[in-house]
């Protein structure tokens, strides 16, 4: 994409749009993107000269953390919108599009998203612009934590409820997405961030970041039927 010229680049952040779909559509919201201008764009030059396949692959996952900043740090860029190919589990339906929207200084996935490319374009792009524009209001709050909520340690006596361990999780997460300046991370991420935080620290390298935040929980269930009670105890 080329890039934009912005009234206040100081406040505008620096976005990248790395792209392996190859689809129309993404031709359709990069033109949306670009009539923007709360951030400027690296131009798409920039982006295939230092640009990688197998280095893109790696910065889509939980673990790729230290990828996400070392692309950023390439293309001098504070965002990165990553587009890739999905595969769709039903052969005949169309194809998918996985996208990422990270931030590079300390490679966090800000937002992430899976969305059909189905023949009604615009729709595409606008549900892929929705969630870009999401990522840039998170950056925009200068996220001072970041924390994981593994599943849930069940001290039942049967395992009935041992699907509950992911949903209670998943309930603590829902609470966590409302508050400002706090990203809800993976579990995987949370530990790849930790892992490279103990390697500065080890390399004697100045890190100013906090290390993740891990939300633990526990529940039991007594009783049956009416009579049932949960208790649940949480740990920061």
């Amino acid at each position: 994409c080329a890039s934009i010229v912005c009234h206040d680049l100081s406040a505008a952040p620096v976005c990248a749009l790395l792209d392996t779909t190859k689809l129309p559509v993404v031709a359709i919201l990069e033109a949306r993107l670009l009539a923007d201008a709360k951030a400027t764009w690296v131009e798409r030059t920039e982006i295939n000269r230092v640009l990688g396949e197998q280095e893109l692959q790696a910065a889509f996952g939980a673990e790729g953390v230290k990828q996400r900043s070392s692309l950023g740090q390439l293309l001098k860029a504070d965002i990165l919108i990553l587009l890739r190919p999905a595969k769709n589990p039903d052969e005949k339906g169309p194809p998918l599009i996985d996208c990422v929207v990270c931030e590079t200084k300390r490679g966090l996935r800000l937002r992430m998203l899976t969305v059909v490319s189905d023949k009604n374009a615009e729709e595409t792009a606008g549900a892929l612009e929705g969630l870009i524009q999401q990522g840039l209001k998170k950056y925009a709050e200068k996220i001072e934590s970041v924390v994981a909520v593994p599943p849930f340690l069940s001290e039942d006596l049967s395992l009935e409820f041992n699907y509950l361990q992911s949903a209670y999780a998943k309930l603590v997460e829902e609470r966590l997405l409302e508050q400002p300046g706090l990203l809800v991370i993976e579990l995987k991420e949370a530990q790849a961030i930790a892992k490279e935080l103990a390697l500065d620290q080890r390399d004697g390298t100045l890190q100013k970041s906090k290390p993740p935040l891990y939300v633990m929980g526990r529940f039991r269930h007594d009783g049956v039927g009416a009579e049932r009670t949960m208790r649940m105890s949480l740990r920061l």
